[in-house]
């Protein structure tokens, strides 16, 4: 089997290693594979082909917000791309996050249907069942009136002056339009993602399958509390610690979508219980308790492992996730999880190890905190169940299944 693998990164982020870690399975069972890739990642491979420069992608990026679709990027990568797959003839096209302002969407979805090659699309994020929004939140514009009153027509659509997500709605829906049904398959990386996409007037009819994003459980199980050793461990006090992980760490603007700011006034109300935080960016994170430790970027996924594997206890505070990994990281190192409903987070977690409460609800999220820091875990058992659930090989096994039924 030939499979083409179409991401906006290679072997960076999230996706990127997702798609990384597929291509190495599917080789390793016998598949020749490709990679198609936007402006970041790994080239100087055989296998690897980046059709979109950086400056390309910058030059769409200002279109867009002065009019042109987020998602119709320019020509000349464009082109790149559909010349990769004339070039490649794959039995099977896998598109994940091919956004980034790295392709024309429109243009590619055209020349996949009109070639009559099996297809598979990956919901990691929203915008392929909204038309727009990466996330939607609360808003049903898109799959009740093709997003014709939209809340928030410029932050959805990247568009500063000219936004119209009514008529992106209208070219993502057209895109998809004349697919054959054999030929096309959604995957969801999340049960919730999953019962979305199927609501959409833009994806509804179409095969729909859950597979659930994988991680490496080489790297990410259960360590001993003493094979970590930094000074910033030494000054915690408090016998229990709580482990927060995220992009960014806003802990004073209580919108902001990735929590921080529960997270801040957790740590006030639970003087003997210390927070770290683990965080690529740190914003407006002034006025902090003595027990909450901003640890920044980890050196490694490593150390990230080894910080949840420390904690007795990791919080999730985000408003919306399609998926969660730091779920299914902590619970691969042992470690349970408590948070705020967020969409995916609850649909893929392992419910006799985690709590949800309603969002921003922060006293029953430190009623439910201080139940599960009260109860024994048994850490090997949460490491055992959830390495089998959200292992890499896990994941390509499932996607290698979807592949084959398609042919």
């Amino acid at each position: 089997m030939k499979v083409l693998l179409i991401n906006c990164v290679y072997k960076v982020g999230s996706t990127g290693k997702i798609v990384f870690d597929t291509q190495q399975y599917l080789e390793a069972n016998g598949h020749e594979v490709y990679v198609a890739f936007g402006n970041k990642g790994e080239s100087k491979l055989p296998y690897a082909y980046r059709f979109c420069t950086l400056t390309e992608a910058r030059i769409h990026s200002r279109l867009a917000m002065f009019g042109r679709n987020q998602y119709k990027g320019l020509c000349a990568p464009t082109r790149r791309l559909l010349n990769y797959i004339e070039e490649v003839k794959p039995d099977i096209v896998h598109v994940h996050c091919a956004n980034g302002f790295t392709v024309n969407l429109f243009a590619l979805f055209e020349h996949l249907k009109k070639n009559d090659i099996k297809t598979v699309v990956t919901h990691h994020a929203e915008f392929y069942y909204t038309g727009s929004c990466g996330h939607a939140f609360d808003c049903e514009q898109w799959f009740r009136n093709e997003c014709k009153e939209c809340p928030r027509p410029q932050s959805s659509t990247f568009n500063r002056i000219f936004a119209n997500p009514h008529a992106d709605w209208i070219k993502m829906y057209s895109a998809f339009k004349g697919f054959k049904k054999e030929n096309l398959v959604f995957t969801s990386v999340s049960p919730w993602v999953n019962k979305r996409a199927v609501m959409s007037p833009i994806t509804n009819g179409y095969d729909h399958r859950v597979v659930l994003n994988g991680l490496d459980t080489n790297v990410f199980h259960h360590y001993d509390r003493s094979c970590i050793s930094d000074k910033r461990l030494s000054s915690i006090q408090q016998d229990k610690i709580i482990f927060h992980a995220t992009a960014v760490f806003n802990a004073n603007d209580p919108s902001y979508p990735k929590g921080g700011y529960y997270i801040k006034e957790l740590a006030k109300r639970m003087p003997d219980v210390a927070f770290v935080v683990a965080s690529l960016a740190t914003q407006d994170a002034d006025n902090l308790p003595d027990n909450l430790i901003l640890w920044g970027r980890t050196q490694s996924q490593v150390e990230l492992a080894q910080l949840y594997s420390l904690s007795d206890l990791c919080v999730i505070t985000s408003n919306r996730e399609t998926f969660s990994m730091v779920t299914a990281e902590s619970l691969c190192c042992g470690t349970p999880v408590v948070g705020f409903m967020a969409g995916g987070p609850e649909s893929i977690a392992l419910s006799e190890f985690s709590s949800f409460v309603e969002y921003g609800n922060i006293d029953e999220l430190e009623m439910k905190i201080k139940e599960c820091l009260a109860s024994k875990h048994d850490y090997d058992l949460i490491q055992s169940r959830a390495s089998a659930l959200y292992s890499k090989e896990t994941m390509a096994s499932n996607y290698l299944e979807i592949y084959k039924s398609l042919l």
